[in-house]
């Protein structure tokens, strides 16, 4: 069925849709490998990458037997759009500041958040996930965690700040919403 054609109707529901009930065990699983990716990069400062592949290529596939293929692409082209911002935003900054913003984990892990959530659950784990991490940056400044080079250490590992902006957006919809 890709032949058809794609309307703004469509795209509306992509956004918005969740998984198919026959396939309702995929956020949930999804959501634990975000959580575990979001522990590892806290410890590590790394954000394992096949792990996040695999599963967003699984979450794809999924999506498209279940939901139609025209979903599955339409959340997959939304998921490559919030990536190749996130990777736009991240050279601006380079040109302006000399050094990167963030790490290309946390692009990775916000596109499969994005094929299984949704760009709106996707936009608010980067908004509340950044004023946690300002929260977090101003908490170490106070208590004056110095790094190695007797600098203040400004390094945030990011991921699992918006891990909880995640669970934050994800508990509001299911008990506000």
């Amino acid at each position: 069925m890709l032949h058809e054609v794609v309307t703004q109707a469509d795209i509306v529901k992509a956004i918005a849709a969740a998984f198919p009930k026959e396939a309702s065990f995929v956020p949930l699983l999804v959501l634990v490998v975000l959580g575990i990716v979001a522990v590892y990069d806290a410890v590590t400062g790394r954000v394992p990458r096949r792990i996040i592949t695999i599963f967003f290529l699984w979450s794809v596939g999924v999506l498209a037997w279940y939901a139609g293929w025209k979903i599955a692409l339409i959340r997959l082209g939304l998921a490559t759009a919030i990536s190749l911002g996130l990777w736009l935003g991240n050279e601006l900054y380079v040109k302006f500041a000399d050094r990167d913003a963030f790490g290309f984990g946390d692009v990775r892990w916000s596109a499969l958040a994005t094929i299984t959530y949704g760009t709106q659950h996707v936009f608010v784990s980067w908004v509340v996930g950044a004023w946690l991490a300002l929260f977090w940056l101003a908490i170490r400044w106070i208590t004056r965690r110095i790094g190695q080079d007797g600098e203040f250490d400004m390094t945030i590992h990011f991921v699992p700040f918006l891990f909880i902006g995640l669970l934050v957006s994800l508990l509001y919809e299911a008990y506000f919403i």
